[in-house]
């Protein structure tokens, strides 16, 4: 190929290079790649002392820096929850982002929620110390977090599930089903018998949350958030929690305050526009995880202050499925051991290999802003032989209970026929049929690729049309050029 200036002939090769070059700036912002780093990350909380900071932990157990946003926008766990809506027939539906934009989130296409990859767990306690680990992918000595065995029936019963579903928003009541939309009510003053039900309602699969998918997320949110303290988790707000006590209702609707909006479109991370203790917050785009209202954790039961949960692995002794109901089969269930008997703010956590995933408090003497931050009521004491009415619990606190509420308020102290005017739930969904993995792409929690992800590959495909087309225009040139007999350049004077 000539340079028209000089005259000279130039080499086609670096120019192919140039314009590949090009192509590959062109085309970095606009490919939607999923969150693929698989790093095994963890904290560790001494619980000896009353700082409820956590400390960074490698997979080693070594304390390192905290890990920045970016970080965590690129793990395969964190990296990967995003907004979905779930149709009447089960369909899944994405947006462009992991915030939903692009989605319906009004409930008339279907259930807002977040799609959650399967990951793996691993804690360990010594000397006060209290050591939690999550890989992305399965390595030896880790064990799945339960709530991926949950709720599978037939041939998925006691099965790895490669995504579980939670509702975006603290759930409404539309007839006689639940639901998880923006601009709702939130549904209250119903037993969690009632609750099950009306999200039993929308078919296989459905449900309220449980103990385990609670637990779970409390260690996504402690591991990337490092605080027990949730609520100093974001400066511009606490959470729906500081509208007093008149005995009026005084939740705010879900999408309150342009949240849907305000989060960040990476992330779906962040708070509302209101004032700060009384506009709601999301993490990973659940919105209110902890505030507003009460939540049901299903699969939860007390009796004579001993603590019973359904089974991790989704089978019951016999083998068959488990089944969530107010008084849980004695077959569906592992007991934790005993629950701390004295109300206040928790102080520390059981420690036994069973009962460690589940952030159970062992001791009270704590306050809001030390040790876990976050109220208790224990279950009362009950005749064991007598297990019709056995105490459930419920999480998060509601808008007039302060610093109390958060992430790990529990209260283990209603019977089953308790309702109140702040008692609400979230419902959660397994799939029958659950999305899997593309085989090739070496990720085996990537999730099917939303619409821009699949708009991005179509624009792949027409740059490396581009570049092959502009490698053989540049080397036809440098052929043709090639042919044609060279002229003599004149003496120059």
């Amino acid at each position: 190929m000539k340079n028209r200036r000089t005259g000279k002939h130039i080499n086609a090769y670096p120019c192919c290079i140039g314009i590949l070059l090009f192509l590959v700036i062109l085309w970095i912002p606009v490919v939607g790649s999923a969150a693929n780093d698989t790093t095994i990350i963890g904290f560790w909380w001494d619980s000896t002392k009353p700082s409820p900071e956590l400390y960074q932990i490698d997979s080693t157990g070594a304390t390192i820096p905290r890990k920045d946003a970016a970080f965590w926008d690129n793990w395969a766990v964190t990296g990967n929850m995003k907004t979905v809506v779930i149709t009447p027939s089960n369909e899944i539906l994405y947006g462009t982002n992991n915030r939903g934009d692009g989605l319906d989130l009004t409930g008339a296409s279907g259930d807002v929620m977040v799609e959650i990859p399967r990951f793996y767990t691993r804690s360990t306690y010594s000397n006060g110390s209290f050591y939690f680990y999550i890989s992305p992918v399965p390595v030896d000595g880790f064990t799945v977090a339960p709530m991926f065995n949950q709720r599978g029936s037939g041939t998925a019963a006691g099965t790895q599930a490669p995504y579980y579903y939670v509702g975006r928003y603290i759930a409404s009541l539309s007839g006689n089903k639940l639901q998880s939309a923006t601009g709702k009510v939130p549904a209250v003053s119903m037993t969690i018998g009632q609750a099950r039900q009306y999200a039993e309602n929308k078919g296989d699969g459905w449900g309220i949350t449980n103990i385990w998918t609670f637990s779970g997320l409390r260690q996504l949110f402690y591991t990337e958030m490092l605080t027990l303290d949730s609520q100093t988790a974001w400066a511009k707000s606490r959470g729906v929690v500081d509208f007093g006590y008149d005995g009026t209702f005084k939740a705010k609707d879900s999408g309150a305050d342009s949240i849907d909006t305000q989060i960040s479109a990476l992330n779906a991370t962040g708070s509302g526009t209101g004032e700060n203790g009384k506009t709601p917050v999301s993490w990973r785009g659940i919105e209110n995880f902890w505030g507003n209202v009460f939540q049901f954790q299903d699969g939860f039961n007390a009796i004579d202050g001993k603590a019973f949960v359904i089974s991790p692995t989704g089978l019951g002794i016999s083998g068959k499925p488990t089944v969530f109901k107010d008084v849980l089969d004695t077959s569906d269930v592992i007991s934790v051991g005993v629950l701390c008997p004295d109300e206040g703010w928790q102080k520390n956590f059981i420690s036994s290999d069973v009962a460690r995933p589940l952030f159970l408090p062992s001791s009270v003497g704590g306050s809001e802003t030390t040790y876990v931050s976050d109220y208790y009521w224990p279950p009362n004491s009950t005749d064991p032989s007598s297990p019709s009415s056995p105490l459930i619990l419920l999480s998060g606190g509601g808008w007039k209970h302060a610093g109390g509420a958060g992430i790990g308020r529990l209260g283990a102290d209603c019977n089953i026929s308790r309702e109140r005017y702040d008692f609400g739930a979230r419902i959660e969904f397994r799939p029958a049929i659950t999305p899997e993995a593309p085989t090739d792409s070496g990720n085996p929690l990537m999730p099917e690729a939303p619409v821009g992800d699949t708009t991005s590959f179509m624009v792949i495909g027409i740059l490396i049309i581009l570049a092959g087309g502009g490698y053989v225009i540049c080397r036809n040139k440098r052929k043709t050029s090639s042919d044609q007999p060279r002229k003599k350049e004149p003496d120059r004077k």
